[in-house]
């Protein structure tokens, strides 16, 4: 397309004038919008300046209290996140990396309570301990972690390893004492009908079977 009588505009290209771009060029220079904005920020399109990860990190630190709050954006679950390498990052793992922490895959990221940390959002390195999913369910407070913090059954009987016992699944302790007592009271209630008929001279019970 040629440009107007008079302009001093470069003529509109189908396509970035950039090599191997194929973004449509948008008249300024001939760039697409992306190398249009690279060459008035540092004076060449193809420009990529490396940012400093960390200080582009610490301006969304709020360091002013106990906790280091995030003031950047949140997930709906009230974790920071941060953009790094192309992608959304949980900001409390950047700043374990930051200071050359990494994650393991199968670990996750505890904030520690022992360690006065009371937030979601909080990236102080001190206050952030690489653990199990485990063992960072059993540090909250969800049902399991309660009732897995529980040292004896609602009856008062202590869970000591001879007087508890588990399910084949484990997902619960089971109070041996409290499952003699449960027995005991089943078979109270089977012995009146099991002597009532030894009295009138009927066989036992025997499941249905022949």
């Amino acid at each position: 397309m040629a440009p107007r009588p008079g302009s001093t505009l470069h003529p509109r290209p189908d396509v970035c004038s950039v090599d191997d771009c194929e973004r449509p060029g948008n008249g300024s220079r001939g760039y697409c919008r992306t190398h249009y904005t690279r060459w008035r920020r540092h004076g060449d399109p193809s420009a990529r300046p490396r940012y400093d990860v960390a200080a582009r990190f610490e301006q969304f630190v709020d360091r002013s209290g106990e906790c280091h709050r995030w003031m950047g954006t949140h997930d709906r679950n009230g974790y920071g996140h941060f953009s790094y390498e192309g992608r959304l990052r949980k900001a409390h793992t950047i700043a374990l990396l930051l200071v050359g922490v990494t994650v393991p895959p199968g670990m996750t990221v505890d904030h520690v309570r022992a360690r006065g940390c009371r937030h979601r959002d909080c990236v102080r390195v001190e206050h952030l301990e690489v653990v199990t999913h485990r063992e960072n369910s059993l540090r909250g407070d969800n049902p399991a972690a309660i009732n897995a913090r529980k040292t004896h059954c609602k009856r008062g009987h202590e869970f000591t390893p001879e007087n508890t016992a588990s399910r084949p699944d484990r997902s619960e302790r089971i109070c041996r004492a409290c499952a003699r007592e449960r027995g005991r009271r089943h078979d109270a209630k089977r012995r009146p009908s099991q002597w009532l008929m030894a009295d009138r001279g009927w066989p036992p019970y025997n499941g249905g079977k022949a």
